[in-house]
Parts: C-alpha cells; sequence; structure tokens
C-alpha cells in the first residue's frame, strides 16, 4: 500500500525537487522535501520517512557524512537512504557511499532501467 509509504527527498535543486515529487505523488506515496542536510535533520524526527532520497551534494553537508550521521541514530538506523549524484558518480565514490550505511547509490541521470 502505497498511501503508507513516507518519502523524504533531500535535494538542493528545486526542478529535481518538483518532478521528484510530482512522479511519486503521482504513484500515491506521502513525500516532503527539504533542500539541505539542516532541514533533513530538522524533518526526519517528525516525519519519520521509511525512504530518504539523499542528494550527494548539498550546500551544507555532503550527503555521504549526512547518511552516516542518520544511519549512526538508533531510531533512524532502519530508515533506507539511497544517495543520488549527477556529480559523484564514481564506483568508488558509489562504494563509499555505501560504506557509511546508504542502502544504495544511484548516478543521475538515472536511466529507465535503474
Amino acid at each position: 500500500m502505497k498511501e503508507g509509504i513516507k518519502i523524504l527527498i533531500v535535494d538542493d535543486d528545486p526542478d529535481v525537487l518538483f518532478a521528484t515529487t510530482r512522479i511519486l505523488t503521482s504513484e500515491g506515496y506521502q513525500v516532503r522535501n527539504a533542500s539541505s542536510g539542516d532541514e533533513c535533520r530538522a524533518m526526519v524526527d517528525e516525519y519519520r520517512p521509511d525512504l530518504i532520497l539523499l542528494d550527494v551534494v548539498l550546500p551544507d553537508i555532503e550527503g555521504a557524512a549526512l547518511c552516516k550521521a542518520l544511519k549512526s541514530d538508533p531510531i533512524l538506523k532502519d530508515v533506507f537512504i539511497i544517495l543520488i549524484s549527477g556529480m559523484k558518480t564514481s564506483s568508488t565514490e558509489q562504494a563509499s557511499g555505501l560504506d557509511v550505511g546508504a542502502d544504495g547509490y544511484l548516478a543521475r541521470p538515472i536511466s529507465n532501467h535503474e
């Protein structure tokens, strides 16, 4: 049941936030947005998302560092976090993202297959 699944999209690009939100809400997911790491941290305790789609490059913190901090919180450790980047797309960077606890890493542009 998609209606009960809560997703938090964290990205500093308003076009990405708009497009991703539109796609996911049209599929029935509950979606909220944050444009910085600070906004994300402020929202996760209240919103309790099931999934966080987290941009790797944010204006105030690296997404990998934020992922590591979120995963180290006992209350949030089971939240799925997918790191997403259009700039840091090498296999080394993807492996580093997984090493800090991300449940996945997608490189933009995201193909139809992914």
